[in-house]
């Protein structure tokens, strides 16, 4: 089967624990996004091989993101680890 190429943005979506619920502290939870790497990661959980092409941060959210990215299947070995920039990261909250 051809593989598919998936060029682009992956980032942190971080989500407010106060989306479903104003009570109590704010709190964020860190998820990976990013329509490329949402589409290769969509693709692989379909059994499409996928891979990612991106640059991300040398940082604990780039960590965060390949290892994401590994555990659904998507072939992560042409990201570029930066130290010149951090983890694009997003928050999201009301």
């Amino acid at each position: 089967m051809t593989p598919i190429i998936a060029f682009g943005e992956a980032l942190v979506d971080m989500l407010s624990s106060r989306l479903g619920d104003d009570s109590g502290p704010e709190t964020f939870t860190p998820y990976a996004g990013g329509a490329p790497a949402n589409a290769a990661v969509a693709c692989a959980r379909q059994g499409v091989p996928s891979l990612f092409l991106g640059m991300i941060g040398d940082d604990r959210f780039g960590d965060f993101l390949i290892d994401e990215l590994t555990r659904y299947g998507v072939d992560t070995r042409y990201v570029v680890r930066t130290r010149e920039a951090r983890t694009a990261l997003a928050f999201v909250s009301r």
